[in-house]
């Protein structure tokens, strides 16, 4: 089940990858950073993270 958190996180992450809008990757990160805290996230929060961690090594923004 997606929900409006994932929704919302799935748009920004892609429109940051699109982009590589400086803005958009801060608000993914705002979005998605938390769930890296979780124990063990579902799949599909697992795949924004994966998603947003590649584009941020392939834009070059490595933190």
């Amino acid at each position: 089940v997606i929900k409006a958190g994932q929704s919302r996180a799935l748009l920004l992450v892609t429109l940051y990858g699109c982009t590589d809008s400086s803005l958009y990757q801060r608000m993914a990160h705002e979005v998605v950073d938390p769930w890296l805290d979780e124990p063990s996230p579902k799949k599909s929060k697992s795949v924004l993270i994966r998603r947003l961690r590649d584009y941020d090594g392939w834009l070059k923004h490595n933190e």
